[in-house]
């Protein structure tokens, strides 16, 4: 009898547990997480604005929810808990490389995450009228020469490293006040280097463009695109630069302060230098308040 009650018990107990199980399961099962209105990708213009929406309500069974989005500086969340939405924004892109896309995962507890691809489009391909670089290309005209010099060719250079010195990566004639130089779509090793003493982990590479002006086949300087308030030279200048792969670089080194977003390919980086209100000489892929046109100067 004893023994029968003890096989009874333990069917009881296999049962119970079953039983449990099987409502965690169904718990399981009807635990939800999804966003309105459903969208697997955005795409941003490169003005920052875009076509798709960029408010999502969050509907879950779950009592907490949160947005993670992979390491970028340009795309931006906001939440609001109170209307269980949330917003995202995007910078400006001045450079003509499309930017590295950004995965944005919508997560609850344990649940799958919803995950959305955002990107966003390169700057026009057309020329820009303030950076000059048109695609691979840039368009010089107008060279501001003090010293009335007569200028035949530019020549676009880079450093090599570390065997130093320089080398030609592309060349054109100035011919009536204008040129087109170029550009390769891509550097060799050679002249690249960590930028700046960045972090190594990121394994980028990159290095900016010298632009050299010659007169009767001799060198006589360089010429940067330097900010003109139609009256008056600006200090501020642009300094083209390629890398072999994108990177964030946001930091403070000495006198230098960089905020810089940089795409693989070819990239405008606005160089403010340091002043007796500005201490520290400003490296920035966004376009500086201010600045509403630029002009090409001999130095």
């Amino acid at each position: 009898m004893r023994k029968k009650n003890l096989i009874l018990l333990s069917i009881a107990l296999i049962a119970l547990f079953t039983s449990c199980e099987t409502e965690n399961e169904k718990e399981t099962k009807s635990d939800t997480i999804n966003i309105t209105p459903s969208v697997s990708s955005i795409v941003f213009e490169a003005d920052g604005s875009a076509a798709s929406p960029v408010t999502f309500k969050v509907v879950t069974s779950k009592s907490s929810w949160d947005v993670l989005v992979s390491q970028n500086d340009w795309l931006h969340v906001t939440k609001d808990m109170v209307k269980q939405t949330f917003t995202l924004t995007a910078d400006v892109n001045t450079s003509v490389s499309e930017r590295t896309p950004v995965v944005v995962a919508v997560t609850a507890g344990t649940l799958t995450p919803v995950n959305i691809h955002v990107s966003q489009k390169a700057a026009s391909a057309g020329c820009n009228s303030i950076t000059c670089l048109c695609g691979h290309s840039i368009y010089i005209d107008s060279i501001d020469v003090p010293n009335g010099e007569k200028i035949d060719k530019i020549e676009a250079r880079m450093s090599l490293f570390p065997a130093g010195g320089t080398v030609a990566l592309a060349s054109a004639q100035y011919v009536n006040n204008h040129a087109e130089l170029i550009l390769p779509e891509s550097v060799p090793d050679k002249n690249l280097c960590s930028y700046f003493g960045m972090s190594a982990e990121q394994g980028a590479k990159s290095n900016t463009l010298l632009l050299y002006v010659y007169s009767n086949g001799n060198y006589i300087g360089e010429i940067k695109l330097k900010q003109w308030d139609g009256g008056n030279w600006k200090t501020a200048y642009i300094s083209y630069l390629y890398a072999n792969k994108g990177y964030n670089l946001n930091s403070n080194q000495a006198d230098m302060t960089f905020q810089l977003s940089i795409n693989k390919g070819w990239n405008v980086m606005f160089m403010t230098p340091a002043d007796r209100n500005n201490p520290s000489t400003l490296h920035s892929t966004q376009m500086p308040a201010g600045i509403t046109a630029m002009k090409w100067r001999f130095r």
